[in-house]
């Protein structure tokens, strides 16, 4: 009796201690935004970047709003940033014209869009609908065939079909899409190989965009004019 008791009080515990982080986290949200509300944007940010960096809690208002604050403060790099975590949640045409509007104005490199790109986000947006939509055809084909089979004995039918689906399904399942990052400090090296005694490859300005395509220890690999080449972890912010 006395450890089912004392079992159920760490439960209960448990339970108020997280949703006593999570009132409190909310509160501090409100905080934040009634300070941006009232234009006190240094004591807002202060709030927004312990609840994103700390907490890993935010918002796509939250997102615009940091990205409106940094714009404000001429962080440029922050500010597109931002955006783009805001573009990658809720692909917005509007977004996308200010980070295309950002990066001209400071002549960043990175934002060229081609079909590769297009057919990646769509991909990003659907891959959900996708994956439902091919598991409902996996399951559909292998009831008609149980049902044929079990029917008129017959042989199943479809089975073209359903490995062609099957092996589709996988595919979407475990493919990795190239992540993308923004550069984050003025004259970022990109180095040959991931070691500080490497040759030197490129240096890159702050808020210019890179492709990740794997890592190593402290380092990014990169593709960079069809090239792959590394950069420090913490010279650049992926964007999620």
């Amino acid at each position: 009796m006395r450890n089912r008791f004392y079992y159920i009080s760490i439960v209960l515990l448990a339970i108020f201690s997280f949703s006593n982080r999570i009132i409190s986290k909310n509160l501090s949200l409100n905080k934040a935004d009634s300070l941006f509300n009232l234009k006190i944007y240094t004591e807002a940010k202060l709030i927004y970047d312990s609840l994103y960096y700390k907490e890993n809690l935010y918002s796509e208002s939250m997102l615009l709003k940091m990205a409106l604050i940094e714009e404000g403060l001429e962080n440029y790099e922050k500010s597109i940033y931002y955006l783009s975590q805001y573009q990658s949640i809720n692909n917005n045409e509007s977004s996308e014209i200010k980070i295309q509007k950002i990066a001209n104005n400071y002549n960043l490199e990175g934002y060229e869009k081609n079909d590769f790109d297009y057919l990646q986000n769509i991909l990003k947006e659907n891959r959900i609908i996708i994956i439902y939509s091919l598991l409902l055809s996996i399951l559909l084909i292998f009831i008609i065939n149980i049902y044929r089979i079990l029917k008129s004995k017959k042989a199943p039918t479809l089975v073209l079909t359903f490995y062609i689906i099957s092996i589709l399904f996988f595919l979407i399942i475990n493919i990795n899409l190239p992540k993308s990052g923004i550069v984050y400090f003025e004259n970022t090296f990109i180095m040959e190989k991931p070691s500080s005694g490497s040759n030197l490859y490129q240096i890159v300005k702050k808020g210019d965009k890179l492709k990740i395509i794997g890592e190593e220890s402290v380092w990014y690999k990169i593709k960079i004019n069809e090239t792959e080449k590394y950069i420090r972890k913490k010279n650049i912010k992926i964007i999620n």
